[in-house]
């Protein structure tokens, strides 16, 4: 903690030296103000932040520069600004901007938080007060901008924003374009119209000022001879114009009749207009014009008239009040008999030609015969008869969620082609797909056509000759699709050819009255559990694949039940993948712990020594074939079968396969 706080002191070092050397500060005022400044530093540092900890310090180091201020004004030193003003006043903003990021919102506000929301833009609305006083107007910009990325759903804060780009940074196309983005979201918001139009005029009036102030200095400079003069003063004259559209107001007069538009209330928009007036008049004469266009428009909509009658204030009673001094009740009832009021239509105020009009009455239940209508049209619909209702216009279309999506005609060409796009896992398998939701095809489709990209001319592109009428014709004509799938059909027939028969079949037999069942031999090396054949021979694990494991001396699939047959067709004790096995056990090509590599034992070695055809290995007499040659497999059922596989009474009994010979130890040797 303490690092950062000195590295932040470090940072202000050159401002306490100036105020020491150029006697603004007196030593002690200064040691005073370094003490301070370290004991706000450690505060900043917490680990728990708090917003009002940022703020006193903000404050502290404005009343610092309120103080500065004074002595200069009392000294009559004006120097040095840049040496100990600006850097403070950095200090400062930076602090009021980490307050403000710090503890910030980012939440839609509701109304039950609307309090709690003010309280937190109060950190932005403090740090824009003081930039403004300090007239940081880069700075400023900036933090309306963060202002408006996290409370853009307060309109009033894209108005403050805009008038500061033009009234104080003098940047109309920042104002125009803050002032556009409010409009996008808030078009019914009347201050951002104001706003708009008023900056649209304010910058004309500019321009203009300055073209005024041009022909004035071009005066006094020049030795023109006067008519010369008088005419230049003609073509640069601020009222008129001449062809120039944007002095002519014309972005001013687009603002007006984008907001006439836009406002859907005639008493608002009778009140904006008045408002619009009222700046245009404010600006000068180069606004009569406009004026008198806005003037004409309110008389010929009538909105000035009923601004008039907003604007009387009328008693209740004389609203009510009925003269019957004249009259009688009875005559009052007579005229009233006599008076016939016209029957209003539909459409009185619209246009019966227009189309959407049309669309809408169409669906419309009150219409100008809704008297005239049986009872039984008029009576609602029950629930059932909408549902049916409902069923036959959607069995036509997908419905409005699907934006009547029409149910297409399909024939031998569409069908293939949406085939294809339900199997597009198939034709690029790099590329991943959503797996289809539906086992049949859609009813709802609609074909289009595509348009192609001038961005991908060279790249993505097909031509005329590449493209064809359906998706179909496009792969059948693509060799690379081709090619892919010749290469992928030939390793399937590989990978068929090379698995072909081993799956074995079995054969019918009739002996004695009952029926045996035999698996048929087929030229295959050798048997696996779960009657899996092999024709790999291995001695080690390393002389298999992965997927495989060296299971009584050939290559088997791994298998959670390999452990039944792993010690020469008994049930092996237990694993050893580290490689160690207990209770004086070895440990298998399988990673199985036996008594023998392969095949049976006959027990333990005596001294050494073993019957014949056995080899003492690890203390236990294991079988190993003549001249120490690789075994194949085990043979559990002896030389007694021509079967390489078959089942008694249940169990299952392996034999050797063709060109190997049953030994003692049950294990396959060559013959």
């Amino acid at each position: 903690m303490a690092e950062f706080v000195e590295k932040s002191l470090e940072e202000l070092l050159p401002v306490f030296e100036q105020l020491k050397l150029v006697q603004l500060f007196s030593p002690e005022e200064v040691c005073d103000f370094i003490k301070n400044c370290r004991d706000y530093e450690y505060k900043l540092c917490k680990q728990t932040k708090v917003a009002k900890d940022f703020l006193a310090y903000a404050a502290y180091l404005e009343e610092i520069l309120d103080l500065i201020v004074e002595r200069r004004k009392e000294l009559k030193f004006l120097h040095r600004y840049d040496q100990i003003d600006r850097p403070l006043k950095h200090k400062c903003a930076h602090l009021y901007r980490i307050c403000a990021a710090r503890f910030k919102i980012f939440s839609r506000p509701s109304l039950k938080k609307k309090i709690f929301i003010r309280q937190k833009m109060e950190y932005h609305n403090k740090e824009i007060a003081f930039l403004h006083n300090a007239k940081m107007r880069k700075l400023c910009s900036q933090a309306y901008t963060r202002l408006l990325q996290i409370y853009a759903h307060l309109p009033e804060n894209h108005v403050r924003a805009a008038r500061f780009e033009f009234f104080d940074n003098n940047s109309a196309e920042n104002a125009r374009t803050l002032i556009l983005m409010g409009l996008r979201k808030f078009p019914q918001f009347i201050p951002l119209w104001v706003t708009h139009f008023k900056i649209e005029l304010r910058y004309v009036a500019r321009l203009l000022e300055r073209r005024e102030f041009l022909i004035k200095t071009n005066d006094r400079s020049s030795h023109i001879h006067s008519i010369n003069n008088e005419e230049i003063k003609k073509s640069f004259d601020p009222i008129n114009t001449g062809d120039d559209e944007f002095l002519k107001l014309s972005l001013a007069k687009v603002v007006f009749e984008m907001a006439v538009k836009t406002i859907r209330e005639r008493g608002q928009k009778a009140g904006l207009i008045r408002q619009f007036i009222q700046i245009a008049e404010d600006c000068g004469e180069f606004t009569k014009e406009l004026v008198l266009s806005m003037r004409e428009y309110m008389s010929i909509y009538g909105l000035e008239l009923e601004e008039e009658i907003d604007q009387m204030e009328v008693p209740n009673e004389e609203l009510f009040e009925i003269d019957t001094k004249r009259m009688g009740i009875d005559e009052i009832k007579k005229e009233e008999n006599i008076v016939k009021v016209e029957r209003k239509s539909v459409l009185d105020g619209f246009n019966p030609d227009d189309p959407e009009i049309k669309k809408l009455l169409e669906k419309a239940t009150l219409t100008e015969d809704y008297d005239s209508k049986p009872l039984d049209e008029v009576l609602k619909r029950s629930k059932t008869q909408e549902k049916k209702i409902r069923k036959s216009q959607n069995s036509q279309t997908a419905g409005e969620s699907w934006f009547g999506l029409p149910a297409s005609e399909m024939d031998e060409e569409k069908r293939r082609d949406l085939e294809l796009i339900q199997m597009r896992n198939i034709l690029d398998p790099k590329q991943h797909y959503k797996k289809t939701d539906r086992n049949v095809l859609p009813k709802y489709f609609q074909i289009g056509q595509i348009v192609e990209s001038s961005a991908d001319f060279y790249s993505a592109r097909l031509n005329k000759k590449q493209r064809k009428n359906t998706l179909a014709e496009e792969l059948m004509n693509d060799h690379e699709i081709i090619a892919k799938n010749k290469k992928q059909y030939a390793k399937i027939i590989q990978k068929r050819e090379a698995t072909k028969g081993v799956g074995p079949s079995i054969h019918f037999e009739q002996q004695n009255g009952q029926q045996q069942n035999y698996l048929m031999e087929e030229k295959v090396e050798g048997y696996c559990p779960n009657n899996e054949r092999s024709k790999i021979p291995c001695s080690a694990a390393g002389h298999c694949s992965p997927s495989q494991d060296c299971l009584n001396g050939i290559c088997c699939p791994k298998r959670d039940n390999n452990y039944l047959e792993a010690c020469g067709g008994q049930i092996a004790i237990e694993r050893c993948d580290s490689g160690t096995c207990s209770n004086g056990l070895v440990c298998t090509a399988s990673q199985y712990c036996c008594q023998c590599k392969v095949g049976r034992s006959t027990g333990y070695c005596n001294m050494g020594a073993c019957p014949p055809g056995y080899q003492c290995q690890n203390g236990y007499c294991c079988p190993s074939c003549p001249d120490n040659t690789m075994t194949f497999g085990v043979c559990t059922a002896g030389d007694s079968t021509n079967y390489n596989l078959q089942y008694t009474n249940g169990q299952r009994q392996l034999g050797c396969p063709i060109g190997y010979k049953c030994l003692t130890g049950d294990i396959c040797c060559k013959q």
